[in-house]
């Protein structure tokens, strides 16, 4: 990604990688605002009260805690409004709250049994095929998670 980037972007901005060893919560207690496009991180920054800009279609986009642009005036509109120092975005307190308590369902309550890893996939599908986990015990076990995945979108 770097490599892609190399001179197309100011020297004010710096680009971290998915494997950079770069502390993210360190950068969130400087941060006076995020931009993400999926990452669980805008969550975290709203967390922290930093507000953030949501360019993906996340889980956690248009849940009340996030600034979400729909087209390219909207984003840039948004940047705009982080240069204003007489008046800093900021959030307030019902949208951290908010962030907590989405944070807590998504880590807490959501989490279901599912039968392939998008990391280790390829062993998965050899380790639970599709036709054993159709089967009466895997749908036993695997049932509450794509009922929610289908009924829930």
């Amino acid at each position: 990604m770097k490599d892609y980037f190399e001179g197309k972007v100011p020297e004010n901005i710096h680009l971290i990688e998915a494997n950079d060893t770069t502390n993210t919560y360190s950068l969130i207690n400087i941060a006076a605002f995020g931009l993400t496009y999926t990452t669980t991180v805008g969550m975290e920054l709203a967390m922290s009260g930093v507000p953030v800009v949501v360019v993906g279609e996340t889980h956690y986009r248009n849940k009340g805690f996030t600034m979400n642009p729909t087209c390219w005036d909207d984003y840039n509109a948004m940047l705009d409004g982080f240069q204003n120092v007489k008046k800093p975005v900021e959030m307030t307190q019902e949208q951290i709250d908010g962030a907590w308590h989405y944070a807590y369902g998504f880590f807490y309550e959501y989490p279901y049994v599912f039968p392939w890893h998008m990391v280790h996939f390829k062993k998965d599908i050899v380790e639970r095929p599709i036709g054993d986990v159709l089967t009466a015990e895997g749908m036993a076990k695997y049932r509450d998670t794509f009922e929610f995945i289908i009924f829930n979108r």
